[in-house]
């Protein structure tokens, strides 16, 4: 029988997967009964913390056996005894992390935890390791092939767990820049996962190997990047042929297993392997398009022509006579930029008018246009860059 786990109250309100699991092991059990238990406690199938478990497996050391036996046994004895996988419901009421604390306890509770989970984790890597030396010990036979089996079935059980548990306690930095990256990846070409042929999203708050994921808008597909050589991998959010249909692959990939129906082979020529129906990989041509943000400023809209005041200047001309006849006595009007006919009516050389600039004409403001050049002459000046000596001489001369 194993030991009673004395807590205090308000530890078995608060603790988590990882520090109930450290609490076991000191107790005499070994990392699975003590994982097992920290399930039944957070989950509600152990009533009280405080009134221990009177059916956990003993943890004490198992009588001489073969080499390599004694392992095996144990852990298969445990694999048996082990409930079915806990409903979703029942997995996910099992991670949920702490209730919230005062800010003065939260950062050091966070640093606590995180050496929990690596005691945790290097706990399980060294169970796993002496199963892997003890396997050259048993027999070559069918009942050492079974025995394995179960045993891999237990591990992958409690590495699933782990996956998940890392993913909510371990929180990566987010991605910066993520302005510059395509918020878009429109994908073509997949023969045998049609699925795939859509666009993916840019998810904002994920980081696999230092890149962020990109996700189909149903959710049940996403492209990552992975660590080694940095190529694309296509995978499915789950997946329901494996022995745990609810898993989320995103966790797994998150921890460097690699997972993919599709993986990018040569990016400058769009290859693609894809995994067919029989299970063999086929070479595709994938075209693959990014959408970027677009970071350029906007342009602002010109600004609307001002009225200004201009002169009607003679003075590029050198004589009266160079004046074309019709606007000797003044400039002349004309009704519009196209009319080529001048009208009667004209303004006094010297005078000033009030109106628009136009290219080469100046639309007046009491109706009509004049033009700003005659003969390769200007005649049309703005008041405002008139040289000041010219301006009082031309004053002078009106006068």
């Amino acid at each position: 029988m194993a030991p009673v786990m004395a807590m205090p109250q308000a530890a078995e309100n608060n603790a988590s997967v990882p520090s109930l699991v450290q609490i076991g092991m000191q107790q005499g059990l070994n990392y699975l009964q003590a994982m097992e238990l920290a399930q039944k406690i957070l989950s509600g199938q152990v009533a009280s913390a405080t009134t221990g478990v009177a059916n956990a497996p003993s943890a004490s050391a198992p009588p001489e056996a073969e080499p390599g036996e004694s392992l095996f046994d144990e852990l298969e004895a445990e694999a048996q005894a082990l409930p079915k996988a806990p409903a979703k419901a029942e997995r996910q009421e099992a991670l949920k992390r702490p209730a919230p604390q005062p800010e003065a306890t939260v950062a050091k509770r966070a640093k606590q935890e995180e050496k929990d989970l690596v005691k945790m984790v290097t706990g399980f890597r060294d169970e796993f390791a002496l199963a892997v030396e003890q396997h050259d010990a048993l027999p070559s036979n069918q009942e050492t092939l079974d025995k394995l089996e179960v045993v891999r079935k237990l591990y992958q059980e409690k590495i699933s767990m782990l996956e998940a548990m890392l993913c909510q306690q371990v929180k990566f930095e987010p991605i910066k820049d993520l302005q510059l990256l395509p918020y878009r990846i429109s994908v073509n070409g997949f023969q045998h996962h049609e699925e795939f042929n859509q666009e993916f999203y840019i998810d904002s708050n994920s980081n696999v190997n230092g890149k962020p994921v990109y996700w189909t808008s149903d959710k049940q597909s996403f492209m990552y990047r992975t660590q080694e050589d940095k190529s694309w991998h296509i995978c499915p959010a789950t997946d329901p042929d494996s022995e745990e249909p609810d898993k989320k692959l995103l966790e797994t990939v998150t921890w460097g297993s690699t997972h993919a129906l599709a993986y990018e082979v040569e990016a400058e020529q769009g290859l693609w392997h894809e995994l067919d129906e029989t299970g063999s990989w086929q070479e595709v041509e994938i075209e693959c398009r990014p959408d970027f943000y677009d970071l350029r400023e906007p342009e602002s809209p010109p600004e609307p022509p001002q009225e200004n005041e201009f002169v009607v200047d003679k003075s590029g001309f050198a004589e009266d006579s160079q004046i074309p006849l019709v606007h000797r006595s003044g400039l002349c009007f004309f009704k519009s930029k196209d009319d080529q006919r001048p009208e009667s009516r004209f303004v006094n050389w010297g005078q000033t008018v009030h109106g628009i600039e136009h290219g080469s004409w100046v639309q007046v403001t009491d109706g009509g246009y004049l033009p700003v050049v005659l003969r390769g002459r200007r005649v049309l000046t703005a008041l405002m860059d008139m040289d000041p000596a010219k301006l009082a001489a031309l004053s002078k001369a009106t006068h």
